[in-house]
């Protein structure tokens, strides 16, 4: 195979610059908001990508690939803005929680003792 220096420089800079960013902004998300929450871009990702190649390559964007963007936003959407559990209760650090109407296992131990 006989690969373009312009072909190889295109595709490093898409590896180099695109996985780096992409790393960058996980990490950045993840000291900012929930892991449960940035969980969502795996999801979004997709999406993002089919409209940049619709915009940018000259893709071609059917009702397939809008029905199948909406599902995911919808879904995605319903999953972050659904009602809280109440028997879920938040510590102040927010990336841990602790269920309300469980004891701890030691406490469980000292009872039955």
């Amino acid at each position: 195979m006989h690969f373009e220096p312009a072909s190889l420089a295109v595709i490093s800079y898409l590896a180099i610059l695109g996985t780096g960013l992409a790393l960058f902004l996980n990490l950045w998300l993840l000291q900012h908001v929930t892991a449960w929450l940035v969980s969502f871009t795996a999801l979004i990702i997709p999406v993002i990508a089919v409209l940049a190649g619709t915009l940018f390559g000259n893709e071609t964007f059917g009702l397939r690939e809008l029905l199948g963007a909406a599902l995911v936003v919808v879904g995605a959407s319903i999953a972050i803005f659904q009602p809280a559990d109440p028997t879920i209760h938040y510590s102040r650090d927010s990336r841990r929680r602790f269920v309300s109407n469980v004891e701890p296992i030691d406490s469980r131990r000292r009872t039955a003792e």
